[in-house]
Order: structure tokens, then sequence, then C-alpha cells
């Protein structure tokens, strides 16, 4: 066999790695020789195999959400079944009809997607975070059982006018077969679940935070606890620390978990700063005399910004000085104008911030890129450590986790946008959505987000994602015949009236039941009040006549959320807000099951196992020169053994001299074992079966392209290609903290490209 450390031409080095293979360091391949114990340096990772999941749902609780949270709570038995209990894949990678025997092995030759996920928090918080500032507006102080403007990231268990009961009453979910307290039924979990998703409701704040609220739960080191503005200076202060973030955080977050976010909302995101000038932006127009009772004295943004809201003379006419080389704003005929309900109607300040008022008051997107991809946050919070990806107990002087990998983090955006423009099948949802990849390869994004930071911006070029009041080109025009455009119905005529305020939809989609919207109720959300008169699609029956009964419910572009999916890569999952089928549940493109299976697919690499970025360079017989390092604390009432250890096989205490080479461990724990990597037909079995012997229990280097030999290719099938290679454990799965040591080795030429796993 010629190996890879052959073709390459490669020669040792002088000195030794201590790598963290799982934080996907290994520079340069291994070869097979006893490692060195000296001179080396140190990271520590977390175990390679997930076997505990953290599930945010970030559920937008604005007017209109109702109908979607009904069809996102009949999706959450695809999620947690998929999870739990999941399913046979035949050896091309498609479902099998077989299911997992007694013993959760599936017949050959299929074999089961990945091990059950037995530890599951389930957490939900809403886009509601008050009015930033704003004087009586989204108060929270009038939250009561129907309206919650204000529920400030904290976990939410709504059951209607009560609170469903959560473990431990922390105010989450916990799948935890055999821990007191933990849903072990899966039917029980699954119906909690579903309730607290429809619990959410949909009278909380019209200024929604999506993606706020979820930073704010999982990375604000700070998150503030009142907001108040100086009547002095015109700013919002932020005063005092939410400890009931800090504390739901720390009992839902752990440091060892797969961390996967799922946002749902119909609309644009609408985070506005916090602190300083951003409560004006959701701020009433009143004439008062008091600056903080309203923005009365507002004005607009410079002419530019009309035409180009990033070109440098686009500023505000009265929060910013002119410009050297722009129009000054005395000679503005936008400036001197003071702005009203009727020209800047609170239904689209969101929409158009910049361009109406020639200052952002959104937070920019790459604050959030920063705080889901960077462990520490450099740009937004002065260097410190990310709290989700640094366990905040090591600054207490508690026992340290291991860092967080950035790639066991996803974001998945069921939002705003066409289902055929993401879809693999523009004409047929069954294939599924496509993945970052796919979306990125396919030009995709130029589609659906166009490019919104160059001068001037490029619109998408789909006409759907243009936020527009006025119907737009290359759409079907109000009053067209039902269905005349397959995304959105038609366009419609939005009404002048200031209350009624309102944009083009980017979608819709056939409710499961009509609504009658001529029917008084308290809190109802209806469109269909002046169907008659504004050629809305959403209230043409079949026939093509419009009254007061809605057909349909819709979701408005949102472009925020899909700027930050984008930045996020491959750990962004896109899905749309607006099903192809609400009728036939049996379908797999039913309801959000095509967003659900999206998850899963991004979730399934790391819940198989972890694959390698660099190569390792084996012998003929398949032995690299590594050792790999446990560190964790034993449980309580157990010593710290290695050998003999009935339950953790494969072990071994540590030399003496590899020990020394590797201080600085003990605040991952206490016991240092050693996972011994496997030889013989032990190996054999460990390279080369999808289910090893009982008795097998170690570690061995799987990569198909050094040993050329593509039986191989089924142990790395859900690698990337450039990715195929694993450490594969095999038997008992490592505890705590992983920690590897190797002989170094270098390239003297580049390593081949070409692959045996032709999938």
């Amino acid at each position: 066999m010629t190996t890879n450390a052959h073709r390459a031409g490669m020669h040792p080095s002088a000195f030794a790695a201590l790598i963290a293979l799982f934080a996907g360091c290994l520079d340069r391949p291994v070869a097979p020789a006893q490692p060195n114990v000296t001179g080396r340096f140190q990271e520590v990772s977390n175990q390679v195999h997930v076997s505990k999941i953290d599930l945010v749902f970030m559920i937008d609780n604005s007017a209109s959400m109702a109908d979607k949270q009904q069809i996102l709570a009949a999706a959450i038995p695809d999620l947690v079944s998929r999870l739990v209990d999941p399913i046979c894949l035949n050896p091309d990678g498609s479902a099998s009809t077989s299911r997992p025997d007694a013993t959760g092995r599936c017949p050959a030759p299929t074999q089961r997607d990945f091990d059950p996920v037995n530890d599951i928090h389930v957490g939900i918080i809403s886009s509601s975070l008050g009015g930033h500032g704003a004087p009586n507006v989204c108060n929270g102080a009038l939250d009561n059982a129907d309206i919650h403007n204000a529920d400030m990231s904290h976990l939410i268990a709504r059951n209607g006018a009560t609170t469903l009961p959560t473990f431990q009453g922390l105010g989450f979910l916990n799948w935890h077969p055999g821990l007191a307290g933990a849903h072990s039924d899966v039917t029980v979990l699954t119906d909690d679940f579903r309730t607290m998703v429809t619990g959410v409701g949909q009278h909380g704040c019209g200024y929604e935070a999506q993606l706020e609220a979820v930073y704010r739960f999982l990375v604000d080191p700070a998150p503030y606890k009142s907001i108040a503005i100086d009547e002095a200076t015109g700013n919002a202060n932020t005063m005092g620390i939410d400890d009931v973030v800090l504390k739901q955080r720390a009992d839902f977050l752990r440091p060892d978990s797969l961390v996967a976010v799922i946002a749902v909302t119909d609309e644009n995101d609408y985070s506005f700063v916090d602190g300083g000038g951003g409560w004006v932006a959701g701020a009433l127009i009143e004439s008062r005399s008091s600056l903080i009772e309203s923005r009365s004295w507002f004005e607009a943004g410079t002419t530019a910004c009309l035409t180009n809201p990033n070109d440098r003379c686009c500023n505000n006419c009265i929060l910013e000085a002119d410009v050297e080389g722009c129009l000054p704003h005395a000679q503005d005929p936008r400036c001197g104008v003071k702005l009203s309900n009727e020209t800047d109607p609170a239904n689209l300040r969101a929409t158009r911030s910049k361009v109406q008022y020639g200052v952002d008051f959104a937070w920019p997107i790459d604050r959030y890129i920063e705080g889901f991809t960077s462990p520490t946050l450099d740009k937004y919070g002065g260097g410190v450590k990310n709290p989700l990806f640094n366990d905040p107990a090591c600054d207490k002087s508690a026992r340290c986790a291991p860092r967080r990998p950035e790639d066991y983090f996803f974001f998945a955006g069921i939002v705003e946008v066409p289902w055929q423009d993401i879809a693999r099948n523009p004409n047929d949802l069954s294939a599924g959505f496509m993945n970052a990849a796919e979306l990125a390869k396919n030009e995709t994004w130029s589609v659906i987000l166009g490019d919104p930071k160059a001068s001037p911006p490029v619109p998408p070029t789909d006409p759907h994602m243009i936020v527009s009041s006025a119907p737009r080109a290359g759409i079907a025009g109000p009053g067209s015949a039902p269905g005349a455009d397959p995304k959105n119905g038609h366009e419609w005529n939005v009404p002048a009236d200031a209350n009624h305020a309102d944009l083009q939809y980017a979608c819709t989609f056939k409710l499961p039941e009509p609504r009658d919207c001529s029917v008084a109720t308290p809190f109802r959300d209806c469109d269909c009040d002046n169907g008659d008169v504004t050629n809305n699609p959403l209230c043409q029956d079949a026939s093509g006549n419009y009254g007061k009964r809605q057909f349909a419910a819709k979701g408005y572009p949102s472009l925020r959320e899909l700027e930050l999916l984008k930045g996020l890569g491959k750990q962004g999952i896109v899905g749309s807000i607006c099903p192809a089928n609400t009728s036939d549940a049996t379908r797999p493109d039913f309801g959000y099951r095509p967003a659900m299976e999206a998850l899963i697919n991004a979730l399934r690499v790391p819940l198989r196992g972890r694959c390698l970025p660099r190569t390792l360079v084996a012998s003929d017989d398949g032995e690299v020169s590594c050792v790999i390092l446990e560190v964790f604390n034993p449980a309580d009432g157990e010593s710290c053994r290695c050998e003999g250890d009935p339950k953790f096989r494969g072990r071994a205490t540590p030399t003496p001299e590899v020990l020394a080479a590797n201080p600085g461990l003990e605040p991952y724990g206490s016991c240092v074992c050693e996972v011994l990597q496997l030889k013989g037909a032990q190996r054999t079995s460990c390279l080369n079966d999808a289910a090893p012997a009982p008795d097998v229990s170690g570690w061995c280097y799987v990569d198909p392209n050094q040993s050329e030999n593509p039986a191989q290719c089924k142990l790395v099938k859900a690698c990337e290609p450039t990715k195929k290679r694993i450490i594969r454990y095999v038997g008992e799965q490592p505890r705590g903290a992983n920690v590897i040591m190797c002989q170094e080795k270098s390239f003297t030429g580049d390593p081949p490209t070409d692959s045996v796993c032709k999938e």
C-alpha cells in the first residue's frame, strides 16, 4: 500500500505537538512513531461524540403568528422522533423502512443515522424585548394573560393564562430518561413541547427583536435589567443586570452540548440598538413638550438616502452635521420637515431605517455573526469571552469545561422567503431545502438577498424579496386571478391610511381552515377587514371574489435574518415560513417538515462524530503515533481509576512522562486516563465494520484515502468531501475533555486531492 505520507514526500521534524484534534487544529500529518512527550503546546477540546443538545426556539409573538405557531407545533413530532429515535439508513444514505431492533441496531446492510440523543434541553423565548426605551411603547408593565410586550428573552412556557410545568421549575423541558423530574415518555414530551409552542401567543411587541432576543439569551455577557431616557441628553441608558437571563442561561446551556437555535418569524428583524438613540425608531410621534414623551422633534434623512442609503452623503438632518462635499442640510428639501404618523407610520419603520432616517437604528448584523461564531466578543464586547462558547463557571474557580467548538452551534431560520427560491426543486419541495453550500453554489443569495452593503445596495433579483408598499414590477398586479403568482398570489393595494400602512408580501400560503374576519373577538388577528377593497390575495376565494374571509396567510421579506444566515455559512440553515403543503400530513413537504429535515441534516455530522480537517499519517496496518487522553471528574462516590473500570474499557493509566508533559489539566478534571488505540483484529474491526463487536473498546484512525479502501467510506459518509477522515471511538465514548499527542511531521509537497469516496 502506498500511503499519503509516501506520496507527499514527508520527512520527520524535530519536535512534537499536543494538538486538540477535535477543535480542528491539525496543521500537519502525523507519522507512526512513539510520541515524544516534550516540547509540546497544549489545547483541550470537548468530546467528539455529541450526547447532549440544547434547542432554543425563538418564536415571533407579534400579530399574525398564530397560524405559523400551529404549523410549527405540527412539526414538533418530526423533530423529536428524529433525535430520540433515529431512523435506519440504506447504504446510499436514503431512509430505510427498517426499524432498529430492541438493542438499537439496524438490520444489515442498513445502519442507524446516529445514536439516539437522550439528553435534550428545550427552551422557548419570544421576539418581544419591549420598546428599547421608547416611553409607552411595548410597555412590559402592561403584560397580562393576553399581551406580552416585553418577555426580555426570559424562558417562557405559557399555556394560555397559565404556565406549563417545566423541569425543576427552570422554564425549559428536559428529555433525559432516568433522571428524576425529566421527561422519559416521548408522547408526553411532544405534547408539552407543542403546548409551549402555541402558548407563545401573537400579542407581543410589534417591534420584533428576533436576532437580539437570541443574542441576549445566549451571548450577551451583561444583559441589561432596565432602560430609560435621559431627558437632558436624549439618550437611552441601560441599567443593571438581568439576573433572570443569566440564571436561566446557566441552567439551560451546557458547555459540552450541541446548540441549535430555531427562529420562526414572518417579518424582518427589528433589533433596535439598546442605549443611545435607538429608542427613536420606535417612539411615538406626538405634540408634547417633553423630549422623553415623544419624538415630535425628529427629522428625516437627507435626499441622498432615497437613492443610496450607503452613500456618504446620507445622514440625519438633525442628529448629524453637514458632510463636506454633500448638499448642506439648509438646502436639502427633506431637512427641516418634521416627521408625522402619516409620513412615518410605525408599522414600516424597521423596514427602511437608513432610507427614512439617514441612520440605521438597528444593531449591525456583524454583531450577531460575531456572537454566534467567535469565542471572544472583540467588536461588541471589548474582548470578553463569549458565554456561548466558554464555560462561565470557569470565572468562578469551578471546574472548567472545554470550549464549545464553533461548529457545535447552528442557527435555523424559518423566515419570510418563497420556498420555491430555496428548494432543491422549485416545483416540488419534497426534495428539501438547499443547504449552505448549495445556496452559495447556485448563487441563490443574489436571488433572495442581493447585496445590502453595496453602494448603492443591490436588491434581490426575485422581486418578491424587495421591500415595498407599492406593487412591484414582475409580479401579477392587484385584482389578478387567484394564484396568478405562485409565490404570493399577487400584489395588493396597500391602504394609504397610516393605521393600516403595510407591505407587499414575500410569500403566502393556504390556511388549513379559512378565518372569518367579520366575527368580532378580543385581540383577533385578521387581514381581511377590508379585503374587498384592497384586492388582498389573502381574502380572495377560488372564484376570484374578495370578502371578509381569510383563506391564506403571509410573510414579509426578512432580509436581516437572511443576511445573518448567509454570514453564518454552513452553520446557517434557511427555511421558509410559507409551507408548500398544509393539507396532506403524509407528504414530506407538509408544513415545516422540510425545515426540520434541513436542521437534522445539519446536525447529523456532529451527532455522528466530528471529522478531521487535516490528515494523520498511518502505518500500513493503520496505526498512528498518537496518544489520546481523557480528563474528567469521577462520579460521586467513585475513585479515579483507568484499568479495571468495568464501565470504561479500553483505558490505561498514562505514563509519568506523559503526565509530566501535560501540566494544567486540573481545571478540567481530577482524573486522567489514556484511551487505548486498538490493535490487531480489533483495529481491523474498527476500521471496517459498521458495528464492531461489543467487546471492542478504544479508538482507531479511519482515512479511506490513505488506506485506499473504499469500504471505509461508509464510516466517513457524513464528512465533507475534503474531510473524509475521523478518529473513531468504539465501545465506551470518551469522558470529559480530550487531548491528543502526536509525533509531528511536515509536508514537502501538496497532499493528494483525489478521493476514493466517490459519493
